[in-house]
């Protein structure tokens, strides 16, 4: 089946539950707790999966994130820029709709599908002309 992937998809594995295991490996001790979660943070989608990029300046660290657990602190700095803690993540209010005309865009398989991007800055209708202009309709 064709989707835009998510944590879920390629890991056994709760989002949390694997983040605990990698924060844990890189040094950083445990997670905070998901309570003192602040800020948000954007969900984007690069190359057919949900991410979200560290916005640590100088980090480039980035996760496939999941819509079921919608936390993200990045596993490589700690996300110091937010004082440790876990941003909340926002996914746009037309996440199908974004997906389904993302599916539309031919790929080898759904994790290597360098066609299918979106970023918060795009729009609904700005997406279906790119699929309009490639001759893949609506």
């Amino acid at each position: 089946m064709d989707h835009i992937v998510e944590h879920e998809h390629w890991q056994h594995s709760s989002f949390i539950e694997f983040s605990a295991g990698f924060f844990l490996q890189k040094g950083h001790g445990r997670l905070p707790p998901l309570t003192a979660a602040q800020n948000l943070i954007e969900a984007k989608i690069n190359q057919g999966r949900w991410i979200v990029e560290c916005p640590n300046t100088g980090c480039g660290g980035a996760l496939c994130i999941s819509s079921r657990q919608p936390y993200f602190i990045c596993l490589e700095c700690a996300s110091p820029e937010n004082g440790g803690r876990w941003y909340r993540i926002h996914f746009p209010p037309q996440k199908k709709v974004i997906e389904g005309i993302l599916l539309k865009r031919p790929a080898r398989d759904p994790w290597l599908a360098s066609n299918r991007n979106w970023a918060p800055s795009e729009t609904v209708a700005e997406l279906r002309a790119e699929n309009r202009a490639r001759g893949l309709g609506d």
